[in-house]
């Protein structure tokens, strides 16, 4: 079906890896008296996945969009601040994980912030070199 489709499934299966091994993690208890700490593991899961494909992905996507101006602007914008944009991200990730720390559950919330960071070097490592071999050769994969 060609490069686009297949980026698409490992995405898609990417996605699931995520949710599957962040739902191993959880424990209902705990998560009770943090809302809003599960959307925190999806903030970092799309920052990660945007630092990931923004990297591999940036020059075909611009050739892409040639024919646009106004697309072709947007994406070349993008792809040059690409490294703030992602710095940024974590960095509000970080501060919104600082900001929801609650006495007497600092030791889940460091073990679920150290589990999510391991979970994203685990799928992302992975996912990033099949992604790569899709674009270098479709054969290959």
């Amino acid at each position: 079906m060609g490069h686009l489709y297949i980026t698409a499934m490992v995405v898609v299966i990417q996605i699931f890896m995520a949710k599957e091994l962040f739902n191993l993690l959880r424990k209902a208890h705990e998560d009770r008296h943090l809302p809003g700490f599960r959307l925190l593991n999806w903030h970092f899961f799309f920052t990660a996945m945007f630092f990931v494909y923004g990297r591999l992905l940036s020059q075909p996507l611009v050739n892409t969009v040639t024919s646009d101006k106004f697309l072709y602007q947007f994406v070349s914008s993008l792809v040059k601040y690409h490294m703030a944009i992602c710095y940024f991200l974590y960095i509000a990730g970080f501060m919104w994980f600082i900001l929801t720390l609650k006495k007497k559950m600092y030791k889940y919330q460091f073990g679920q912030y150290a589990w999510t960071h391991m979970i994203l070097i685990v799928v992302f490592t992975q996912s990033s070199f099949t992604v790569a071999n899709i674009f270098e050769g479709i054969f290959w994969l």
